[in-house]
Parts: C-alpha cells; structure tokens; sequence
C-alpha cells in the first residue's frame, strides 16, 4: 500500500490524474482492511487532492472532510490542518467564500503553531485567493507579502510561485498590467526549477491576458496558444477552462467574436457540468462582454445583472463588480482593444 500511494503521488506530480486516483483507491482500501486509521486519513487526503485537481470538487470535498475526521479523532494535528486547508480550497473552488474562510484560518494557525512556515505561506496564499474573489485587493497582496517572508526560511519553489502568479493577478486587477508582465517575464527567465507544463501554462495565460490588457493582441495570441498546447491533455479542468477563457477574449478583441461566443457557451455549459461556479461565472461575464461588444441579440443588460446577483450571493464581490462595471459601460469598437 506505501509503495501504491508513492506511485500515485509520482503519476499525480506527472499530470496523470487518473492513474493517480486508481493507485491511491487501491492503497486506501488495503488500509481499511488493516484499519491503519493514519494511514487511511493520509490517502484519503492524497485522494482528495486528486481530485480537487481533476475538477471534481464535491467528491474532493467528501474526502477532505473524511479525512480531517480521522486525523481529529487520533490528534494529528498536522494532518488535521493539510485537510482544513484541503476542505478550504474546495469550498472555495466551489463559490462556498462563508465556508472556506475559517477553515483556512484554522489551518493557518496550526501551521503557524507547529512553526511550519512553508504550510503556513500556502495557507496565507489561500487565504489570500479569497479575498481577491471577495475584492479584497490590498489584503490579499499584504497576506502574499508576508507569505513570502514565510518563505525566506524554509524556500519552497513550487509554493512561491503560486504567490507570485496571485501577485500578478492582483497586478492585472489593478490596472497595473505593465507590472504584472514584467514580473512574469522575469520568472520565467529566472525560475529556480524547470516548471512541468500546467505550472507553465498557468504562467503564460495570466502573461496573454497581461498582453491582452495592454492592447498587444498578436502576442497576446501568442502566449495564450502556447498555454492551450501545454494544457492540450491537462487533466486539469480547471486550469483548462481558465486558459480557454483568456482564448476566447483574445479571439474576440481581435474581431472575431462570432467563435469566441461559440466557444464561451461551450465554457459556460462545460464548468457547470464540473460544478466549478467561479469559472462559468467568469466565463458567464466574458460571454455578455463579447455579445454586447458583437451587437447581438443576446447583448442586453440582463446577463450581466444575473453574473452579478449570482456572484453576489456567493461573496464573488470581484466578479460584482467586474460585472457591474461592464454592463454600464459602452462596448469597444470592433478590432481594438480588449473585452
């Protein structure tokens, strides 16, 4: 069973989601059969994160918790704060802000308690995601900031870069799109360890939309093909979902938006399949801009009081205001600019 969840983790690091589950499945029913409760909490938690990251968030969800229930009752508190985080990222990837947020803060201090600051950057870097959605810019960049100053003593490259793709994105939400694709261009120049293609094309889709915002189209086109081709079998969907958005708002600003919408309804209709209410939301937002932008029939105002009302409800004060703010404003003329 150990040499079965190692294989999974492995096949995990590979991109091979469902392999990974398959492996880690089988450990955790062996487990059962010892009644190896640590042992059953740890591949519960390993199986959860597998899917978490195939986008199957309900069932990711239900493991956490599982998890988290075993690692309680045999007072592994370590354990019991990698599954508050782990049920923490669910929630949020599920739209659940109320839910998620105590339970990121309850992880947060465990790890800060058991002094281990690694866990506690990556638990301030989820922390911080949240308070993006919420709108919360100036927070969010003040939790990443002391992030990497948790990072200074005990480096983990994998978990800087996710704080500094969240700066970046913080960067593009604050008009500062110049800043955020020169910090990106220079990690990519200057990163530490070579990069497996999702962390890559996580990367180049916030660089497209970077470009996008700035009115440079054709790279902008550019980076954002390459992040499709690195996700072309991402097993990944919500990665996949987020870089086909950035795609299709490329395609519309560069006047094509009769494919961009027909690619957007399919986002739309694809993330609600997966249950990921952040991304059809966003992609929900992207499809009123480019059908107001085409004159269509469907371009009233009507859609983007809807992505309001229900980002709304969820605490997506972010997206409220994204689409607040597109559905006052007057579209961009044909071929310039970005959606």
């Amino acid at each position: 069973a150990h040499a079965l969840n190692a294989l999974g983790t492995v096949r995990s690091e590979e991109g091979d989601l469902a392999e990974a589950a398959r492996l880690h499945l089988e450990a955790l029913a062996r487990y059962r059969r010892l009644e190896d409760a640590a042992r059953i909490a740890d591949t519960l938690n390993r199986t959860a994160n597998v899917r978490y990251a195939q986008g199957r968030l309900k069932l990711a969800l239900e493991l956490h918790r599982e998890s988290l229930v075993l690692y309680e009752r045999i007072g592994h508190r370590f354990g019991a704060g990698i599954a508050s985080y782990g049920i923490a990222a669910d929630l949020l990837a599920l739209g659940e802000l109320e839910e998620a947020e105590p339970l990121f803060r309850t992880a947060r201090e465990t790890f800060v308690e058991l002094r281990n600051r690694v866990f506690a950057a990556e638990t301030r870097r989820g922390l911080a995601e949240l308070e993006v959605a919420r709108g919360e810019l100036a927070a969010a960049r003040q939790g990443l900031e002391g992030a990497l100053e948790d990072l200074r003593s005990q480096p983990s490259s994998d978990i800087e870069r996710n704080v500094r793709l969240l700066i970046a994105r913080i960067d593009l939400e604050e008009e500062a799109a110049a800043d955020a694709e020169r910090d990106l261009r220079r990690y990519l120049a200057e990163r530490p360890a070579p990069l497996d293609a999702d962390s890559e094309a996580a990367l180049r889709d916030l660089l497209a939309q970077a470009l996008l915002e700035q009115g440079r189209l054709e790279e902008a086109r550019g980076a954002v093909r390459r992040a499709l081709a690195l996700t072309e079998r991402s097993q990944r969907h919500q990665l996949r979902l987020g870089v086909e958005i950035t795609a299709a708002r490329i395609t519309a600003a560069m006047g094509e938006e009769a494919p961009a919408i027909a690619d957007l309804v399919g986002l739309v209709d694809r993330a609600r399949e997966l249950d990921l209410a952040s991304r059809r939301l966003e992609a929900e937002l992207a499809l009123a801009e480019v059908r107001r932008r085409s004159g269509g029939p469907a371009a009233g105002q009507a859609a983007f009081d809807a992505v309001a009302r229900e980002a709304g409800a969820r605490g997506l004060r972010l997206l409220v205001d994204k689409a607040s703010f597109s559905g006052r404003r007057r579209p961009h003329a044909r071929g310039g600019g970005p959606v």
